[in-house]
């Protein structure tokens, strides 16, 4: 029953992530059935949303961690470590990528493609709805994925006397099947979660996977918001 319940969490968790990864995707593809104010109000809508999600998994994380690691600081060391791991991840994703376009012709992962073409098409889309998606793939979603991920599902489903491999490989799993649309691709998002799983274990300190799956988002963020102001 125990493990039911437990499955059942992940599951909420999962869709939470969904859900506010959705949202801002939604947004776009509206906004030209909305009036302003509906947009107005809809921005701040999901800002509160998110800022509450974010306050709430990141309250309710830190209570579970002992407080030698919530006294850990983020200084430039780790964040040149980071950048390693940023790199390595560059590494795996141009590998990937170039087996996934050999094996399927495609030059970009369908998540990729996905999110490139979010708003493809359209002009005059309200700012803000850009800027929540910007902030969404660059900052929020981040954040949110790695508390859900490299956090509670480990925290859920694992004791703390597991094996940090097989906990390494169970959430990277989970999180390269929730990636992906067909499994030629499992193997890229499986290998960017054992990357992000390492980054957290190296100090069992959410922040630097968290820091690292930023860097590694901050290039599309980036691209996709040019490319829908300027469309």
């Amino acid at each position: 029953m125990k493990f039911i319940l437990n499955v059942a969490k992940v599951i909420a968790l999962i869709f939470l992530v969904v859900v506010c990864n959705v949202i801002p995707i939604l947004f776009i593809q509206l906004d030209k059935f909305l009036p302003m104010v509906a947009k107005i109000l809809l921005s701040i809508a999901y800002v509160i949303l998110i800022g509450f999600v974010i306050y709430f998994l990141w309250k309710k994380y830190r209570s579970y961690q002992s407080q030698e690691v919530n006294k850990l600081k983020f200084g430039w060391k780790d964040f040149g470590i980071a950048l390693l791991f940023f790199l390595a991840g560059r590494i795996i994703a141009i590998v990937g990528t170039y087996v996934n376009f050999l094996l399927t012709g495609h030059t970009t992962t369908a998540n990729d493609a996905g999110i490139q073409s979010v708003g493809g098409g359209q002009t005059g889309i309200f700012p803000m709805f850009i800027i929540l998606f910007m902030l969404l793939i660059g900052v929020s979603g981040p954040i949110i994925e790695e508390l859900v991920f490299r956090g509670f599902i480990k925290i859920v489903l694992f004791s703390e006397k597991t094996s940090k491999i097989l906990v390494a490989i169970v959430t990277s799993l989970i999180f390269g099947l929730v990636h992906i649309t067909n499994f030629i691709e499992l193997p890229l998002y499986f290998l960017m979660g054992v990357l992000l799983y390492m980054s957290y274990a190296r100090r069992n300190n959410i922040l630097d996977s968290i820091v690292v799956h930023m860097l590694n988002n901050l290039p599309m963020a980036l691209l996709v918001g040019i490319s829908l102001f300027f469309q």
